[in-house]
């Protein structure tokens, strides 16, 4: 028996078609998620329009250099 080397062919992976294959659903998936609305679920909220707005006042914390922490003027420690 004669068992010569064979040639063996060199296998090669083109990765150009792969890459235009993602391109193309990364574009497909970019123009299908501007079709999709942000406002999906429909709010009812109870009340008249004519209700008072309150508008609450910000919190403001103040950190001194000494470590003291007050909270809207208050020292908290």
């Amino acid at each position: 028996m004669d068992f010569s080397e064979r040639k063996r062919s060199k296998v090669e992976l083109n990765v150009a078609p792969l890459i235009d294959i993602v391109f193309l659903l990364l574009i497909f998936f970019m123009l299908a998620s501007t079709f999709l609305k942000p406002e999906a679920i429909d709010l009812i909220i109870q009340g008249s329009s004519t209700d008072l707005i309150t508008v609450e006042e910000p919190l403001m914390v103040h950190v001194g250099t000494d470590g003291t922490i007050k909270l809207n003027g208050l020292i908290s420690l």
